[in-house]
């Protein structure tokens, strides 16, 4: 579930929401996803692994599984607030979640980013909305 930006943003950005699972089977991931397109194939995808113990940023299809990682440990209960910070200059991302930090380099650099939203893959869960700020 994607949202086309009104103004796309640009330079350094900070997204947030809450994820949390809600089919409690032990499968479950919930990503905050962005890129310059809509095309799955080009998102940057941000998020917690519950079965795979880890959190991620993948970049390109989920179905690749591959991505920076760090292990991390989840809760179905339990809401997570998963934090993005974006430097599209030098390409630089970094999600902070369940405890875990994250860092990785864009594989296709961006010029800005105009698609913000949700990605999972074969599991329920339930997401607060986005929060869009600048970094100062």
């Amino acid at each position: 579930a994607l949202k086309t930006l009104d103004t796309p943003l640009k330079g350094q950005v900070t997204l947030k929401c809450s994820v949390q699972y809600a089919n409690g089977d032990g499968s479950n991931n919930g990503y905050l996803a962005f890129g310059s397109s809509a095309n799955e194939a080009e998102l940057v995808k941000c998020g917690l692994r519950q079965k795979m113990k880890n959190a991620a940023i993948i970049q390109g299809p989920l179905a690749a599984n591959e991505g920076a990682t760090e292990p991390c440990e989840t809760d179905s209960g339990t809401p997570y607030e998963l934090t993005v910070t974006v430097d599209l200059a030098t390409g630089n991302v970094t999600l902070q979640a369940g405890g875990a930090t994250v860092n990785a380099k864009l594989q296709r650099p961006m010029k800005s980013i105009t698609h913000v939203g949700y990605s999972l893959k074969g599991t329920i869960v339930d997401f607060s909305p986005i929060e869009v700020s600048a970094v100062k």
